[in-house]
């Protein structure tokens, strides 16, 4: 069988957002019965890093990997099976947060030029960060 490697969020007790009655383990594939349709009934994730950080449900962030039926929405989608092969460390994610926000600095310092606020906590972030 056919498997898509993708990434997924889960909470910190390792249950999912919208379904807290599945307990995540490392390895172990999960199943979901019924009929798969994407934002309705499935094991949800995302093909591409960029796209999971656009659905962040949760507070780990994983490689995960998908088979069996699966149906993709817009920049998700649902599979009838899916596992989780390793967690992502936050400090890559933290770290990707940041550089977004420093991309975006000289556009929000062009509208507002002596509001340094946003700067600093940039820096502060940084500072916290290394």
């Amino acid at each position: 069988m056919k498997s898509v490697r993708c990434f997924r969020w889960v909470k910190d007790d390792m249950t999912s957002e919208h379904d807290p009655q599945t307990k995540w383990i490392i390895g172990e594939w999960k199943k979901c019965e019924g009929t798969i349709e994407a934002c309705d009934n499935g094991l949800h994730a995302c093909k591409k890093p960029m796209q999971s950080m656009s659905n962040v449900f949760g507070d780990r962030w994983f490689l995960a990997e998908a088979r069996g039926t699966i149906v993709e929405k817009d920049d998700k989608f649902a599979s009838s099976e899916m596992r989780l092969i390793k967690e992502i460390p936050s400090m890559i994610w933290k770290r990707f947060a940041l550089f977004c926000a420093k991309q975006g600095l000289k556009f929000y310092e062009k509208e507002y030029p002596n509001d340094k606020r946003v700067s600093e906590c940039i820096q502060a972030t940084e500072d916290f960060l290394d």
